[in-house]
C-alpha cells in the first residue's frame, strides 16, 4: 500500500499530537542520556529522567534556566555555550566531547550533541540537546595512557617476557631481544629452554617451577647464553597470573642485566679475600618512582620505600630532595633537568641518602613522557637499581690500588736514596784500588797487585749493580723520561760490534751482525736501544760455550712499523720452569754461572723496562744445553 504524499508532508493535528506524546514517553524513559530542549536564547524547556540522573537537577529546578549552568566557570568565562549554540546553528549541529558541571559541582567527560530545530517556514525555535556520560571511559583512558607509559618506562631499562601456563613464551620486547640476539620471531612460540646456558643444575629449574606453579612470585640470578653463544647473566623476577580457580594462567618475568656487576664480583673475588663473605645482589624488584612535571613524587613502589627507608606516605608530595646525599655537585642535577625538560631519557649512577642516614647508589634511568599538544614532559618516570654493594667494592679496590701505588714509590725512593748513597764510596774503592795498582803510594807485589784486582773488579760490579738499581728505581718511579730523536742504528751496531770484538775473540765465540740494509734513520731513544742490545749481547757472550755462536739479527716488521732485534746463541740454554721468572730482579738461573760471569741478576729486568717504556716486548726461546734467543720488539718511526 501506498502513502499520499501530501498527507505525509501534511499530517494531521491528531497524528501529530500522538507522534508528539510518543516522541516525549520515548524520551522520558531514557536514563543514559540526558536529552532536553533549548529556547533559541539557550533557556531549559524540557527535561528527560536521564538528565535529571546525569545532572543531577529536578525538573522543576532547571526548566526556565539558562544550560551555561552546566558550563566550567572557565569555559562561561569565554563565552563557550554561545558559541556552541552559534556553531550548531551554522553547521546545523554541533558535537563534541568535554567537561559539564552537575548540580553539586562536581565535573563529568561528556559527549554533547546540539541539534538546532527550525518550524516549516525555517525560522529557528530552539535547540535539541543530548548528553552522555563519559566519564568512566575518560578514567579508562587516562589508565590505559599511564600503563603505557610505564612499560615504555620498563622497555627503557628493564628485559621482559610472558609465557603461558605451559612456559611457552607469548611475547618479549625489544630489550629481551636484543639481550639474547634473537628475534621477536624466533623466542615466541619457544620455550625458556632456547636461552639455557647448562650453569644451573635441574633441580634449580624444578624449584621455580613449584613455586610459580603454586601462584607465588620468584626471583633469583640466571645466566644464560645469547644466539651467538656469549654467555649474560640477568636478575629475574617471575609473577604469576591467576584465574578464577587460582591457578596461573600466564607468567610475566622481569629481568635486569647484571652480567658487568657478575664479572666484577668474579675479578674482586680473586683479589680480595674477603670478597667471598659479600652476597653482591640488586633489589628483588625494580625501585619506581614518578613525579609531575615539576618534580614532586605522585608514586613510589615498594622497593624505593624498602630501600630509602621512607614510607609512601612520606615521600608523596615531596620531591627527591628529601633523599639527596650532598654528593652531587649542583652542575650534576642542572644538567640531569635540562636533558629531561628536553624529553630526552637520562641515565647515571647517583647517591643517596635514606631516612636513618645511611647511603645507597643506584643505577638510574629517567623516561620524560610528553604532551601530545605541547611537546613538553607532563610527567617523569625514574626507574633504578641498587649498586651500593658493587660501588663499596670498586671504592675498596681503588683504596688497595693506592695503597700498592704507595708502597712502590717508598719501594723505589728507599732504592734511589741508597743507591745515590752507595756510589760514592764505591768509586773511591774503585779509584784507590786502581791507584795501588799504578805503584802511587810505592811499588807492590804480585799478591798484593791481584788483591788490588779483585778489589777493583768486585768494586766495579758492584757498582754496575747500582747503577741498575738506580735505574730500574727511577723507572719504577716514573722519574725516566725517554728522548726520541732520530740516529743511525747501523753506525750504533756497529760501535757494538767493535766493543763485543775483543771480548767474543777472548771467549772464542763467533760473533755475527745481520743487520737489515732497509733500516736507514730511525727514531727512538738511542742511549736506552744501546742498553738494550748491549745487554742482550754481551749476556749471549758470556754464557755461550768455547767455539760457540752469537748471531745479532736486526729488521723491521713487515708493514714498517717495528724493530725487530733477535739475538741468539749456542750457550747453556734455560730450561722451561725457569723461563717465567728470567726478568725477575736478582733472579739468576744459575748463581755459581752469575757469579763466575760477573752477573747482577738485574740486567734482563732492566732490559724488559726499557723495551716497555717504548711501547714494546720481549720474548724469549731457550732449550736446556742447546741455546737461547731473546728478540724483542718497539714501535719506531722511519
Amino acid at each position: 500500500m501506498t502513502s499520499d504524499p501530501a498527507s505525509l508532508a501534511s499530517p494531521s493535528k491528531t497524528n501529530l499530537q500522538e507522534t508528539q506524546e510518543l516522541h516525549r514517553l520515548l524520551v522520558d524513559v531514557v536514563r543514559d542520556y540526558a536529552i532536553f530542549m533549548l529556547s533559541p536564547s539557550g533557556i531549559v524547556t524540557t527535561w528527560n529522567v536521564g538528565a535529571e540522573r546525569i545532572k543531577g537537577y529536578q525538573a522543576q529546578e532547571i526548566i526556565g534556566q539558562h544550560f551555561s549552568c552546566f558550563y566550567t566557570a572557565e569555559d562561561i568565562q569565554v563565552g563557550k555555550p554561545e558559541q556552541e549554540l552559534e556553531l550548531a546553528q551554522a553547521t546545523n549541529g554541533f558535537e563534541q566531547e568535554g567537561w559539564r558541571v552537575r548540580k553539586d559541582g562536581s565535573k563529568f567527560w561528556a559527549s554533547i550533541l546540539i541539534t538546532p530545530i527550525y518550524n516549516s517556514d525555517e525560522i529557528l525555535i530552539g535547540f535539541s540537546k543530548v548528553t552522555r556520560d563519559l566519564t568512566e571511559r575518560k578514567q579508562a583512558e587516562a589508565s590505559v595512557k599511564e600503563l603505557r607509559d610505564i612499560k615504555f618506562a620498563l622497555d627503557q631499562s628493564t628485559i621482559v617476557a610472558i609465557t603461558n601456563k605451559q612456559g611457552v613464551i607469548t611475547y618479549v620486547n625489544e630489550a629481551f631481544c636484543r639481550i639474547s640476539k634473537y628475534s621477536s620471531q624466533e623466542l615466541i612460540g619457544n620455550t625458556h629452554r632456547i636461552i639455557n646456558s647448562s650453569h644451573h643444575p635441574l633441580e634449580f629449574f624444578k624449584q621455580m617451577w613449584a613455586i610459580i606453579g603454586h601462584g607465588f612470585v620468584w626471583k633469583d640470578e640466571i645466566k644464560n647464553r645469547a644466539k651467538d653463544g656469549s654467555y649474560y647473566w640477568v636478575d629475574t623476577t617471575i609473577v604469576p597470573f591467576l584465574d578464577d580457580s587460582g591457578k596461573p594462567l600466564q607468567y610475566i618475568a622481569i629481568r635486569h642485566d647484571i652480567t658487568n656487576r657478575k664479572q666484577v664480583e668474579e675479578e674482586l673475588r680473586s683479589s680480595l679475600k674477603e670478597i667471598a663473605d659479600i652476597k653482591f645482589a640488586l633489589d628483588q624488584s625494580t625501585i619506581v618512582a614518578m613525579t609531575d612535571r615539576k618534580g614532586d613524587i605522585t608514586y613510589v613502589n615498594e622497593a624505593f620505600c624498602r630501600i630509602s627507608k621512607y614510607s609512601e606516605q612520606e615521600l608523596i608530595g615531596q620531591n627527591h630532595r628529601i633523599i639527596n646525599s650532598g654528593y652531587h655537585p649542583h652542575e650534576f642535577f642542572v644538567d640531569m633537568w635540562k636533558s629531561i625538560a628536553d624529553g630526552k631519557v637520562w641515565k647515571n649512577e647517583i647517591k643517596n641518602r635514606a631516612k636513618d642516614g645511611s647511603y645507597y647508589w643506584v643505577d638510574t634511568t629517567i623516561v620524560p613522557f610528553l604532551d601530545p599538544q605541547t611537546g613538553k614532559p607532563y610527567q617523569y618516570v625514574a626507574i633504578r637499581h641498587d649498586i651500593t654493594s658493587r660501588k663499596t667494592l670498586e671504592l675498596e679496590l681503588e683504596q688497595a690500588k693506592e695503597v700498592a701505588e704507595s708502597a712502590n714509590k717508598k719501594k723505589s725512593q728507599f732504592l734511589t736514596n741508597m743507591s745515590h748513597e752507595l756510589r760514592t764510596p764505591l768509586n773511591a774503592v774503585i779509584s784507590y784500588s786502581q791507584m795501588m795498582k799504578q805503584g802511587i803510594a810505592g811499588e807492590i807485589t804480585e799478591k798484593q797487585y791481584k788483591y788490588a784486582n779483585n778489589i777493583e773488579v768486585s768494586g766495579k760490579h758492584l757498582l754496575d749493580m747500582v747503577n741498575d738499581i738506580l735505574d730500574i728505581a727511577k723507572i719504577e718511579a716514573g722519574k725516566i723520561q725517554l728522548s726520541f730523536q732520530p740516529f743511525q742504528l747501523r753506525l750504533l751496531l756497529l760501535e757494538l760490534q767493535d766493543i763485543f770484538i775483543g771480548m767474543a775473540e777472548q771467549k772464542h765465540v763467533q760473533l755475527d751482525f745481520n743487520l737489515d740494509p732497509a733500516f736507514g734513520t730511525i727514531t727512538a731513544d738511542p742511549i736506552r736501544i744501546r742498553q738494550i742490545f748491549f745487554n742482550l749481547i754481551s749476556n749471549a757472550i758470556k754464557f755461550n760455550r768455547e767455539n760457540g755462536k752469537v748471531n745479532v739479527k736486526v729488521f723491521p716488521s713487515q708493514d714498517k712499523r717495528w724493530l725487530i732485534g733477535e739475538i741468539k746463541d749456542t750457550g747453556i740454554g734455560i730450561s722451561a720452569d725457569k723461563l717465567d721468572e728470567l726478568f725477575t730482579e736478582f733472579y739468576q738461573v744459575d748463581s755459581s754461572m752469575s757469579r763466575q760471569h760477573e752477573g747482577t741478576g738485574l740486567g734482563l729486568a732492566l732490559t724488559k723496562h726499557l723495551v716497555k717504556l717504548h711501547g714494546g716486548d720481549i720474548f724469549v726461546i731457550s732449550e736446556k744445553d742447546v741455546g737461547s734467543t731473546f728478540s724483542f720488539q718497539i714501535p719506531l718511526g722511519f
